[in-house]
């Protein structure tokens, strides 16, 4: 190696109830010290998240600008009410790397 590998940007994944969860008074993380509790700010906009069937899944923990920041995949189950034979708009979303998404539309 040329020179020695160094992370810009320090995040790590977190599995769900095993890595991190929610508990009274705060969100509670493992560490290589032990699990913690901590505190943290989330907007009233986000209340039906947390209330309204979502399931939360793994987590990514990232750190910005000195600030900490968990990023939560969530899922919800929702009826399924489209014709399937008979589909009227269809809408194709390809993720790549980096965060970039690709949209076809008919």
């Amino acid at each position: 190696m040329w020179r020695p590998i160094q992370s810009r940007r320090p995040q790590i994944d977190l599995v769900r109830n095993k890595d991190y969860s929610f508990v009274k008074g705060g969100r509670s993380v493992n560490t290589l010290k032990g699990r913690v509790v901590v505190s943290y700010d989330k907007p009233d906009c986000f209340d039906r998240y947390f209330n309204d069937g979502w399931t939360f899944g793994t987590a990514k923990l990232v750190s910005l600008l000195g600030e900490w920041y968990l990023h939560i995949s969530m899922t919800k189950k929702i009826t399924d009410t489209m014709d399937e034979s008979h589909p009227t708009h269809l809408v194709g979303l390809d993720r790549g790397l980096r965060f970039l998404i690709a949209a076809y539309n008919e």
